[in-house]
C-alpha cells in the first residue's frame, strides 16, 4: 500500500516534526537521506518509522526492517522533506532522553558554538584528543 495523501493522519503528524513545536510535542525528529537513515538504524537511537518512495523501496528494501517502513508517493515525500530534491527516504526517530552527568575525567565544555561545521570539527578533534565527554551550554529564551 502506498500513502498518497498529505492529509493522512500519520503524514500530517510526521510533517509537524519539521517545526520545533511538533518535535517538542511528539518527542521525535526527522532524518533525511539514505546515509543518515542507515546511521540511525546502526545507532542506539529508536527509529519509529521509515518513509520511502516506491522506487527507493524497490532498490533498498533489503536494507530496512519491513515492519518499520511506510511507502509514500513522491509528492508526499516532498511534503515530508526540507530538501529540494529528496533522496527518497526519511525516518522518524525518537528523541533520546539522556540524563545530565556531572563533568568527570577529561571533558570539554563549550559555550556559544553556533556553526554546525565548527561543532563537527570540535567534536572530531575532541574525540581524537581523547576527551570522554563534551558538554554544550544552551541558552533558553523566555
Amino acid at each position: 500500500m502506498i500513502i498518497t495523501s498529505k492529509n493522512n493522519p500519520l503524514i500530517k503528524e510526521t510533517s509537524s516534526l519539521k517545526e520545533k513545536k511538533g518535535r517538542k510535542t511528539l518527542g521525535s525528529f526527522l532524518v533525511e537521506g539514505h546515509k543518515m537513515t542507515q546511521e540511525c538504524l546502526r545507532s542506539p537511537l529508536q527509529v519509529e518509522t521509515i518513509f520511502c518512495t516506491p522506487s527507493y523501496w524497490e532498490e533498498n528494501q533489503a536494507s530496512f526492517p519491513v515492519e518499520q517502513c511506510v511507502v509514500v508517493s513522491e509528492d508526499v515525500m516532498r511534503h515530508l522533506c526540507d530538501e529540494k530534491t529528496p533522496q527518497g527516504v526519511v525516518c522518524r526517530v525518537k528523541i533520546p532522553d539522556y540524563p545530565t552527568l556531572s563533568p568527570t575525567g577529561k571533558c570539554l565544555i563549550l559555550d556559544g558554538v553556533a556553526d554546525p561545521g565548527n561543532m563537527g570539527a570540535i567534536i572530531r578533534t575532541a574525540n581524537a584528543s581523547g576527551f570522554s565527554r563534551l558538554y554544550l551550554t544552551i541558552l533558553r529564551k523566555g
